[in-house]
């Protein structure tokens, strides 16, 4: 398995029953991503009177958060709010929701039946006063337990090989978000300081054509022009003589690098005749 030291923005969060779950299986779990050199957030005290927003702080610094569903997941409002703040993030597309579910399916979940859906009900009627909570409650656990995730049933499986899977998985997740985000940079370049129009132009040129698996030419910029005109790039492109940057990097790609463009040789011709008939101007009036 890949040891590679991970970024800390590649943070995961876990969202779990504490009292149920954080001394036995959780702990396990956290050992396991540690040692692989996951970076880990759990909340180790779950105090009265915390401000929640600590906790939704620590779910946007996070690429992925674990939800780990167990039959006393739904005794806890704070495991609920978070699911929702994770359910926000997932839907912006900032997040990466990986569901668990511990000694309880998919079904419990999705639908809250059995001791699942017995807790959720009780903390229902408590927040009854909350009905828009308790349906953000109830859309977030539907739609969480719909994603693609790991059921363990300590009757088929040990423990500590199904920590295992959930370590492979993660370890996969986490690798791929670099890809995403490098491929996001080629596409999406932002200007530098100095950069004229040209530049950009040819540079977003170059990106699509490194995409597409095309040549990119090694002179990209506008700058580096066939000719011996003493118009800079920009002045002819102002001046309507010369080709377009567009122009210019498009015949760069279907002709090669060093291939002149076709106009920049026509407005060579015609500067070198304006030069001429100015120096003969010269002459003849001295």
């Amino acid at each position: 398995m890949d040891r590679k030291v991970l970024p800390p923005q590649h943070q995961v969060f876990i969202n779990f029953r504490g009292d149920e779950l954080r001394n036995n299986f959780i702990s396990h779990l956290v050992d396991a991503l540690r040692r692989n050199t996951i970076n880990v957030f759990i909340d180790k005290e779950e105090k009265k009177g915390e401000d929640i927003n600590n906790l939704f702080k620590r779910i946007e610094e996070s690429k992925i958060a674990v939800a780990v569903f167990s039959r006393r997941y739904t005794e806890s409002r704070w495991c609920l709010d978070e699911l929702v703040k994770m359910k926000e993030r997932a839907d912006l597309g900032k997040l990466k929701i990986f569901p668990i579910f511990y000694n309880v399916t998919t079904y419990d979940v999705k639908l809250r039946e059995g001791d699942f859906g017995i807790h959720f009900r009780r903390l229902k009627r408590e927040y009854r006063s909350e009905q828009h909570r308790v349906g953000k409650w109830k859309e977030a656990l539907a739609c969480v337990s719909g994603k693609t995730g790991l059921t363990f049933n300590d009757k088929s499986l040990s423990e500590s090989d199904f920590i295992n899977n959930i370590v492979k998985e993660i370890m996969i997740l986490l690798q791929a978000i670099p890809l995403v985000e490098a491929e996001n940079c080629l596409v999406k370049k932002l200007p530098v300081k100095g950069e004229t129009s040209a530049m950009k132009t040819d540079s977003f040129i170059s990106s699509k054509a490194q995409k597409g698996n095309l040549e990119s030419p090694p002179e990209a910029k506008i700058k580096s022009f066939s000719g011996s005109n003493s118009l800079a790039p920009h002045e002819a492109i102002v001046s309507g003589l010369g080709p377009t940057p567009t122009e210019t990097s498009l015949c760069r790609l279907k002709y090669g690098p060093h291939k002149p463009c076709k106009k920049w040789v026509e407005f060579d011709e015609n500067i070198k005749k304006s030069r001429l008939n100015k120096q003969k101007y010269s002459n003849g009036s001295s």
